[in-house]
């Protein structure tokens, strides 16, 4: 009954302690549900990311195939594979229960009665695909999709757009004016936490129809399909993979010295840890969620630190309340339980006050990471279990330090005002100061590294790539232009605000083009290495600004023949051997491309300067340009910028000469750019945001500290402005003490943000500079946000009547 009633005296002093105190409760309160939101957020972010592709019933048993060609001089690094490999593959492989390849289309022209519409997410792939991954299904039977060519699986928002209320599984909606596809089946939108979403789905044989059917039989073709299989439970992944390797080495037509080497990839882990060449959509990769996780950890370490300094602060004020509840019976454990009971009420406070803070933060933040959180915090009982143990653990960790300070002091020497208490205003400053100074570490350290960030961001968009970017438009059209290219240029050319107009297959950053084999010699074959071909018109390296270093341009050789002439980049004539550019002119070299049995050899007549043809994420590569109108399929046009809507309006009504039935659409060349470096856009945004909450974190405790050490010192301000102490006298000596830590922070951060920038930057080919002014930057930041704080509460202080100050207690 007595440690019943002493239970209950105690939870009523928390209260009493809770809410007596509302400065330091608030602050601990706000900071850790700050902490704790951030947490959260970042959790479940992190959370669905380890949950991608889990929905489908068969994951376990679910690889991708990637086919790698190893040659002596690098390998090709390409998620894509040829057609031919599943095929095969199923032929001969027993372990393989189901395959499916999966050919990803974009811009396709989806028509059905009045209304068309390009499509962005179309996908075709072989009957096994509705067997092996799982999709809710809303209308029609999709095992249809086995049995018969030419038909369709969209998703409900597909349905309404096109059918409206109508039943849709019948219907026929058209591709490409060229084909029919029967609608057999509706199904639920993609889930977001999928490494691959689409709208429609249509059978893979219907690609035969296509343009990109020429490419289904041919081993060395690689051209957005990508091949999945699905093992027989209990396989062995690894032996399987070596004897698929030694498969496809004796299967695939190869030249001598390259030799195939199979890679099969779980499916659940192509998110996080697969970064090929041609991956289908961006990944996220573990570095990043690491970068995440760190930030908020971080985050929540400094709102317990604002706890943990707060509360030993504050120690001293209740030595007097410890000793005299010592010497009325009360024994260790019950004070330290006390303590502890305190700190878990406050942080349960703050875990409610963060769960509502999430609710109203998650609209924001899903704008600020550019992906929708699928996950709530109530979703499943993991999910809930993990929050309450996190929670009492975090109240825990942060109130057993002061429970220890505050419950050891001796209660006849804290009545008699010994130095027990001053011994612990001791020990507790010094844990105070360490405390500080790691907060503003941690922070100092964020700050340098958004700055690297920021600047990164910033040279990657502002680089030079080496060609004319501004201005710029691309018209992707529906067909292979052939001869009717100068038709349609001519009549570019001649709208008004027109400036220069360009034909190719293959734009700067753009997947258009294709790779091949450059042989140096064709008596060793094994030394080739593979070289990108871009299809281009005579005015395509005027109208980019593409400096031709020596040689001829296209347009000086009439009657050009792609089969015996090139250009290629200083990059390709130095991986021929040759030191100079102009060494390489003259030379012919065999290619993998051919006409029948003939393979092309076509003599470089130019070497252009180096530009980057891809993002700043991979280096420069071999390039070979040629003269090749019969694949042509974009147009160039470089407009000026006055009058930009009327322009694009005459470019829309040349377009509708010409493909009337095709809605007109097209991309600015710099906002294709900026697309490339999107991941570190977000990145920096991420970061910026949370070192901003982290920083008001630290100054909230910062802020808290303030108060409390003026508080303390009341008596000594006082008696100072007696003696005739100025307000800025008695600022500056306070404020000494606590900025002389920031300074020790900085000393700390900066080598540790070095070493970090380092490490994020070595994936970068191309980066920035670490410069000393990051860190004056931040040092400088930290000095001033702090002096600011320190500065409001000292000023408060100061200016007060002394007599308040120093009047008997």
């Amino acid at each position: 009954r007595n440690q019943t009633q002493v239970n209950r005296n105690n939870n009523k002093r928390n209260d009493r302690n809770i809410v007596k105190q509302k400065t330091y409760s608030f602050i601990n309160v706000f900071g850790l549900a700050l902490g704790l939101t951030a947490c959260i957020l970042v959790g479940s972010y992190i959370y669905q990311d380890f949950h991608y592709d889990d929905y489908h019933q068969n994951a376990d048993n679910i690889y991708r195939s990637i086919i790698q060609y190893i040659t002596p001089n690098g390998s090709s690094n390409s998620a894509e594979t040829p057609a031919l490999v599943a095929p095969t593959l199923k032929d001969n492989f027993p372990e393989i229960k189901k395959i499916s390849r999966i050919y990803f289309s974009s811009d396709d022209l989806i028509a059905y009665e009045q209304k068309r519409f390009y499509e962005e997410h179309i996908v075709f792939a072989d009957p096994d695909f509705f067997e092996m991954f799982t999709y809710d299904v809303l209308q029609g039977d999709v095992s249809q999709f086995i049995k018969r060519k030419n038909t369709i699986v969209i998703t409900q928002s597909v349905a309404e757009k096109y059918f409206g209320k109508d039943y849709p599984v019948g219907k026929t909606l058209n591709l490409n004016n060229k084909i029919d596809l029967e609608v057999i089946g509706v199904i639920e939108k993609v889930p977001a936490n999928s490494h691959f979403t689409f709208d429609m789905a249509a059978t893979y044989e219907t690609l035969k129809d296509l343009p990109v059917g020429n490419y289904l039989n041919q081993w060395g073709a690689t051209f957005g399909s990508y091949t999945y299989l699905m093992f027989n439970p209990g396989t062995d992944i690894r032996a399987c993979n070596e004897k698929v390797n030694q498969f496809l080495n004796e299967k695939i037509p190869l030249v001598p010295g390259i030799k195939v080497e199979s890679v099969l990839q779980p499916l659940r882990s192509i998110h996080l840890h697969s970064h090929y060449g041609d991956e289908i959509e961006p990944n996220s990769s573990i570095r990043y969620i690491l970068i995440l996780a760190s930030i908020s950890l971080f985050i929540l370490i400094l709102a317990c630190i604002n706890f943990i300094n707060l509360t030993t602060a504050r120690s001293v004020k209740r030595a007097r309340e410890i000793g005299v509840r010592k010497v009325f019976g009360a024994i260790k454990h019950q004070l330290i339980g006390q303590f502890l009971c305190e700190s878990i009420v406050i942080t349960f406070i703050a875990m409610i006050v963060a769960l509502v803070m999430v609710e109203l933060i998650k609209p924001l933040f899903i704008r600020l990471i550019g992906s929708n959180l699928l996950y709530s915090s109530f979703d499943n009982l993991y999910i809930i279990l993990s929050l309450l143990g996190g929670t009492l653990l975090i109240g825990i960790l942060a109130g057993i330090y002061p429970a220890f300070v505050l419950t050891h002091y001796k209660p006849v020497q804290v009545i008699k005002g010994n130095n027990a208490i001053t011994d612990g205003k001791k020990g507790s400053a010094l844990l105070r100061k360490g405390l500080v100074i790691g907060q503003f570490s941690i922070s100092i350290i964020l700050i340098i590294f958004t700055i690297a960030v920021n600047q990164q961001v910033h040279y990657m968009n502002n680089f030079d790539m080496g060609f004319e970017k501004d201005h710029t438009i691309i018209l992707n059209t529906p067909e292979r232009l052939a001869s009717k290219f100068e038709t349609i240029k001519n009549e570019l050319s001649a709208v008004p605000g027109v400036l220069d107009v360009a034909a190719s297959l293959g734009t700067p950053v753009s997947n258009q083009g294709f790779g091949t084999n450059l042989i140096p010699d064709i008596q060793h074959e094994d030394n080739s290495f593979i070289v990108s071909v871009k299809a281009i018109d005579y005015d395509f390296l005027d109208l980019y600004n593409i400096q031709l270093i020596t040689g001829k341009r296209l347009s000086d050789l009439p009657g050009v023949d792609f089969r015996t002439i090139a250009l290629v980049n200083e990059t390709a004539a130095k991986r021929l051997g040759f030191l100079r550019p102009e060494d390489a002119l003259g030379h012919a070299y065999t290619i993998g491309l051919s006409d029948g049995n003939k393979r092309f050899q076509p003599e470089i007549v130019g070497v252009v300067k180096d530009f980057h043809f891809s993002s700043l994420h991979e280096e420069i590569k071999p390039l070979m340009f040629m003269y090749w109108p019969a694949i042509f399929q974009e147009f160039s046009v470089q407009i000026s910028p006055s009058h930009l809507h009327a322009t694009v309006q005459n470019i829309q009504n040349v377009w509708g000469k010409f493909y009337p039935e095709h809605p007109f659409t097209y991309t600015f060349l710099d906002d294709r750019i900026a697309r490339l470096y999107q991941a570190e856009e977000r990145s920096f945004r991420v970061i910026t945001t949370f070192s901003i909450l982290a920083i008001f974190i630290a100054c909230l405790g910062f802020l808290g500290l303030t108060f409390y050490t003026t508080e303390q010192r009341k008596k000594e301000i006082g008696i100072r402005k007696v003696l005739g102490a100025s307000v800025g006298n008695i600022i500056n000596n306070i404020s000494l003490e606590f900025l002389k830590l920031v300074v020790i922070a900085n000393i700390i951060a900066w080598p540790v943000s070095y070493f970090v920038i380092n490490k994020w930057l070595v994936n970068f080919p191309y980066k920035v500079n670490i410069h000393f002014s990051f860190f004056i930057i931040a040092g400088l930041a930290a000095l001033i946000i702090s002096s600011i704080t320190i500065f409001y509460v000292v000023f408060r202080s100061a200016s007060s009547n002394p007599i308040e100050s120093i009047h008997y207690e």
